[in-house]
């Protein structure tokens, strides 16, 4: 079985996540904020997109983000388990047509 990947467009994912970041500083004056979002990342040299999950724990100090700390997870098993779930979720696994 042979799923079809998804069209790689999450650039726009990330900017929005540090944008989100950057500029609700308000909220958070003072405190620290936890921002999480999944995208596909690839290397110059690879074609192939791998799940990535991106953690950031910001710190800010009179409205400005003083300091960041995150991790890069790979979650490609995980997602490649989910959209395998889903096809045999809607599709018949003898006949390969739709269950609905």
């Amino acid at each position: 079985m042979a799923l079809r990947p998804y069209p790689p467009n999450d650039l726009h994912i990330f900017r929005y996540f540090l944008h989100k970041i950057y500029h609700s500083s308000s909220r958070y004056w003072g405190r620290t904020c936890n921002q999480t979002c999944k995208i596909r990342i690839r290397s110059h040299k690879k074609t192939d997109y791998l799940w990535s999950e991106i953690h950031i724990i910001t710190y800010f100090d009179d409205h400005q983000p003083v300091i960041a700390f995150g991790n890069l997870r790979n979650i490609q098993a995980q997602k490649l388990w989910q959209q395998r779930i889903e096809h045999e979720a809607f599709f018949d696994k003898l006949t390969g047509l739709l269950n609905k």
